[in-house]
This record gives structure tokens, C-alpha cells and sequence, in this order.
């Protein structure tokens, strides 16, 4: 059986040249630092009933083809009721799953960003989907505000 939460090499692709196209300045930082902020992350979408399908290391391909970045990470994950859902109602939509967040150090400061749910929206033709995305959005929001916050 072929597991459905299988990340290709051009899915892969494909959003990171997506998530490139995002202005990550904007990202929201965190107060913790890196290893406690990825914790945290993963506990709160396990919170929120999603599944961490994989991360992907950036920093450590590109470190093995000869350039040095600070530390980051994409965190790909989703529910797979949301998944059996667009793949057999919203096919055209599965390039876009799983769901990411993309946890990046800069200048010694650790940073957290969604993907661009907007442009989800804006192609959202049917109630039902837009109502799943914007679920999706509102989930991400809060994950990432809740693992922002500081350990105490």
C-alpha cells in the first residue's frame, strides 16, 4: 500500500518555491530558541489533531552543495480526513498538501511562518473548501502564536 503522506522530490520543490515567493522577514519570532520552538511546534499540531508527516533540513541540503545557512526547517504535516478530502473532491489542490510551517533562524533570532493561505482562498471556488482552508489558516495562526510564546 502506498503511504499517502509521501513527499516527492517536486512537491518538495514546489514548495519551497512557494514558500520563497513569501517574504519571510514578516515572519513572527519566537522567544524561544530553535530546538524548544521546533518542540513546540510539533506538540501544538498534535494538539490541534494534526500528523507531522516529515522536515525537511534547507540548511543542511544546502550546507552538502556548498552553502551556509542559518538553521531551517520546514514542518510538513496535516489531518487525513483533510487529505482523503481534497484528493477526492479537490484534486487540482493536492500540490499544495501536505500543510507547512517553516520554523528559520536569522541573525541569531528564531523565526516561524505559514504558507500563503491567502492564495488558497482566492482559488477557492466552493464553500466547503474555503471553509477547510480557512480552518487550516486559523490552526497555523494559532499554532505558531502558541509556540512563540516562552517556556517558562
Amino acid at each position: 500500500m502506498k503511504n499517502r503522506f509521501t513527499v516527492t522530490g517536486p512537491s518538495v520543490l514546489f514548495v519551497c518555491i512557494l514558500l520563497s515567493a513569501c517574504n519571510l522577514s514578516d515572519g513572527v519570532e519566537s522567544r524561544n530558541d530553535f530546538p524548544d520552538t521546533m518542540t513546540k511546534v510539533q506538540q501544538e499540531l498534535a494538539n490541534k489533531g494534526y500528523k507531522v508527516t516529515r522536515i525537511q533540513a534547507l540548511d543542511q541540503g544546502l550546507g552538502k552543495a556548498g552553502y551556509t545557512i542559518d538553521r531551517y526547517r520546514i514542518i510538513f504535516f496535516g489531518n487525513p480526513l483533510d487529505f482523503d478530502i481534497v484528493q477526492q473532491r479537490y484534486p487540482q489542490f493536492t500540490v499544495f498538501l501536505p500543510l507547512s510551517i517553516t520554523v528559520y533562524e536569522d541573525e541569531d533570532k528564531i523565526y516561524l511562518q505559514g504558507m500563503p493561505f491567502n492564495m488558497l482562498k482566492k482559488a477557492a471556488r466552493d464553500r466547503e473548501y474555503l471553509a477547510m482552508v480557512s480552518r487550516w489558516q486559523s490552526d497555523v495562526d494559532k499554532v505558531i502564536r502558541k509556540a512563540t510564546r516562552p517556556i517558562p
